[in-house]
């Protein structure tokens, strides 16, 4: 069980991204990319594909974004969309004091 585990996740890692999130990933695929104001926004594909987040393409999350290129300014990501129990329970936990990236804090990125 744990060999078939082990070798699911190796070929998952060996996989390309989905071809719709390519156009993405021209960009935000080159390490070192960061926007104007200097915030990292490259993703690795391959950390992606390990996460928990790995079933989900970019438009999956990034709604907002349409078109290409994209307005610099994006909409900010609603995680509650999916994540509506824990976005309700968050606000009134001791967690709530970490601010906007109490998740991230323990969880890590949403990309990795």
């Amino acid at each position: 069980m744990l060999a078939t585990l082990v070798a699911l996740v190796y070929l998952t890692l060996a996989l390309p991204a989905p071809a719709a999130d390519q156009g993405c990933l021209a960009c935000h695929g080159q390490a070192g990319m960061k926007s104007d104001k200097g915030k990292d926004i490259y993703i690795n594909p391959a950390k992606h594909a390990a996460s928990a987040h790995a079933i989900l393409g970019c438009s999956d999350c990034h709604t907002a974004i349409k078109d290409f290129p994209h307005a610099a300014k994006i909409a900010k990501v609603q995680c509650a969309t999916c994540h509506a129990d824990e976005a309700k329970a968050y606000t009134g936990s001791v967690h709530a004091i970490l601010g906007e990236t109490a998740c991230a804090t323990c969880h890590g990125s949403v990309h990795e």
